[in-house]
């Protein structure tokens, strides 16, 4: 039976003990590879890039300069639009300089982004190419957008109706309950449900109703330049 020197058993302890304490790896690599190229790099622990100690996540990118953190490029399909991390966290698709904190660009056609819930309902936002509208659209057949933007800034819906104040207008184009509307102001009256700065412009007849439920029309003509209202209960 043979024995190992003293001072070789201590420099085999002292190695082992180095090696359970210590979790850096260096890779060495040659140029030229035997393959080529580097095809993959494997690891069951976390990674990081850029940092010195302890990642603390499966993949942790640190750009300490003015650099993007991330960008990966798709140089398949014909479309080479990169997802991106700018150095303020913005993100960018298909927009290698992303503008605000989630920039989305289309190099093809209209520009979507889509939210959908588990049980797939589905809403997405469009800005079309060439008219420069943007629409909010229900993932249903057949169904209309149910806001568009013109050019000019104009927002129109091309069916249902609205209802400010409730969740059901009816059958109304537009149903406003609760607290009071302006037009000519900012500031409506309290205590009036309507109210007018200027002028109103009726082309036939007013209808009104007091508290008690009683209704009628204000009827208005004009005759040789004089215009009259009468009250028909």
């Amino acid at each position: 039976m043979k024995h190992l020197p003293a001072g070789m058993i201590a420099g085999l302890l002292l190695g082992f003990a180095a090696a359970t304490v210590a979790e850096d790896v260096t890779v060495q690599t040659y140029y030229p590879s035997p393959k080529g190229v580097y095809e993959e790099l494997r690891t069951t622990g976390d990674v990081g890039i850029g940092i010195a100690t302890a990642p603390g996540a499966r993949l942790r990118v640190v750009q300490p300069g003015g650099a993007d953190a991330l960008r990966v490029d798709d140089q398949g399909g014909g479309d080479p639009s990169p997802f991106v991390i700018n150095q303020n966290g913005d993100v960018g698709i298909g927009m290698a300089a992303p503008q605000v904190e989630l920039h989305v660009k289309s190099n093809t056609s209209n520009a979507d982004i889509a939210t959908e819930s588990s049980d797939g309902f589905k809403w997405t936002m469009s800005t079309e190419t060439g008219t420069g509208r943007w629409a909010v659209n229900r993932n249903i057949p057949g169904d209309l957008p149910t806001i568009i933007s013109a050019q000019s800034g104009q927002v129109y819906f091309p069916s249902g109706n609205v209802g400010v104040g409730t969740t059901n207008p009816g059958t109304a184009r537009l149903a406003v309950v609760g607290g009071s509307v302006g037009i000519g102001t900012t500031a409506p009256t309290a205590g009036y449900s309507l109210d007018v700065n200027g002028s109103a412009f009726v082309r036939q007849n007013l209808r009104l109703r007091d508290g008690g439920g009683n209704e009628g029309d204000f009827q208005f003509s004009c005759t040789g330049g004089q215009c009259y209202a009468t009250y028909a209960p």
